[in-house]
């Protein structure tokens, strides 16, 4: 494989720092989406994406795979190669 084009194995950033860039991704601009409003996105409450953001607790697999389906997140970005394997492999995603 071509040096520049590898993927990288484990995620570059903490999974907290790349959850909150997708809130600001999904925000209008002048403000991040709202912690409440993201996690009626994937299916929890705005407490439990504050501790994702500070790296308090890890979404758990099914809450990934919404992370991943339903705000558009990339899941080589939030897990590295081989955890988007496992997380596929384990039925959660495709």
């Amino acid at each position: 494989m071509n040096k520049g084009m590898q993927v990288q194995s484990k995620p570059h950033k903490p999974i907290g720092e790349l959850i909150r860039q997708r809130r600001i991704e999904l925000g209008d601009g002048k403000k991040p989406l709202s912690r409440s409003k993201f996690g009626r996105l994937v299916g929890v409450e705005g407490a439990t994406v504050y501790q994702w953001e500070v790296n308090d607790v890890p979404p758990r697999h099914s809450q990934l795979c919404a992370l991943v389906q339903l705000a558009g997140m990339c899941p080589i970005t939030l897990l590295g190669e081989q955890g988007a394997v496992d997380l596929v492999a384990a039925g959660v995603a495709s």
